[in-house]
């Protein structure tokens, strides 16, 4: 129930409003009947002149309902009281988790940028400098079919530099698993602008490697031209898996749209599409139906690593 409620209250602003209503008259009432009286009065003065109250009100009750009200103000109070204090003991098992699983993604993605950098993959033998699986030639080289033995080999994980957000961190541990020696720079809150400074830095350093996978659009909008200064930065000897996003906000189902264009678009630009293998399985996403549980992180290295089938590898 929590986590359709958390669905539905992003996609409905009047639920939102009515919640905050909700609370904010559940607050004026616990100050009006409990902690107002007390710092006048005292807190054993004011139980006893409540109890009396309440006595009182019990008895009216049963010839005028209105007589009630007093019985109803400080039950609402006592309920507000109770759930903060609840709240407050026992908070949200999800939250510590997710919060431990990311900073173990953290410390698994600070680890792999620790080993010492692939050398860089010639030209002629780049993914996208020849003929692609798909049987479209790559960017950089003319069109032809590709050998059976060609074909037939893997991207590895010494191959890959993948750079993400928050949702990419909560993956790590089973993504570095799927594709060992993968180089992974995601971090929290990041935007595609962001990212775009990471490719470059990466680029200008020598460490971006042969295949990019780029895990952003949960914090905020991707847009076109920054899809195409990235493909302009990679050039045609690398190729790109565009992550798209599973994210209950306004800009989802923008940003999806613009990653599957430029994977139609470009030749050399795969779509792993995160939104389709986790939409059917939200039970293996944490509270906030954003971030992947370890088993819904399994579903995100298996998608990525299917994704870079479409890749043709290095000869």
């Amino acid at each position: 129930a929590g986590r359709g409620a958390a669905r539905a209250g992003a996609a409905r602003p009047w639920l939102w409003l009515l919640e905050s209503a909700a609370a904010i008259g559940l607050a004026a009432i616990s100050w009006r009947w409990v902690e107002s009286p007390v710092l006048r009065s005292g807190f054993r003065a004011t139980i006893r002149w409540r109890v009396r109250v309440l006595a009182r009100s019990i008895s009216a009750a049963r010839h005028s309902p209105a007589a009630a009200l007093p019985v109803v103000a400080v039950a609402g109070a006592l309920t507000v009281a109770c759930t903060a204090g609840y709240g407050v003991l026992h908070p949200p098992a999800g939250s510590g988790g997710l919060q431990r699983q990311i900073a173990q993604g953290a410390r698994i993605s600070a680890a792999t940028r620790s080993r010492h950098p692939e050398p860089a993959t010639s030209a002629s033998t780049s993914p996208a400098a020849a003929t692609r699986p798909d049987g479209k030639p790559g960017a950089g080289g003319a069109g032809g079919a590709a050998s059976p033995a060609t074909a037939a080999a893997k991207i590895h994980g010494h191959q890959v530099t993948a750079i993400g957000d928050s949702v990419m961190l909560a993956a790590a541990p089973e993504l570095q698993h799927a594709l060992p020696g993968i180089y992974i720079d995601a971090k929290v809150s990041r935007q595609m602008t962001q990212g775009l400074s990471v490719a470059r830095r990466l680029s200008a350093s020598g460490q971006l490697r042969q295949v990019l996978v780029l895990g952003l659009g949960t914090n905020g909008t991707v847009t076109r031209q920054e899809v195409s200064k990235l493909v302009g930065l990679l050039g045609p000897r690398r190729d790109l898996v565009l992550v798209n996003t599973f994210v209950p906000r306004p800009w989802g189902h923008p940003n999806n749209a613009v990653l599957a264009a430029a994977a139609r678009r470009y030749p050399n630009v795969v779509l792993a599409n995160w939104s389709k293998a986790i939409g059917h399985r939200t039970s293996l996403l944490w509270q906030d139906d954003i971030h992947p549980q370890p088993s819904g992180g399994r579903v995100y290295a298996r998608m990525v690593k299917a994704a870079l089938h479409g890749i043709r590898p290095p000869q």
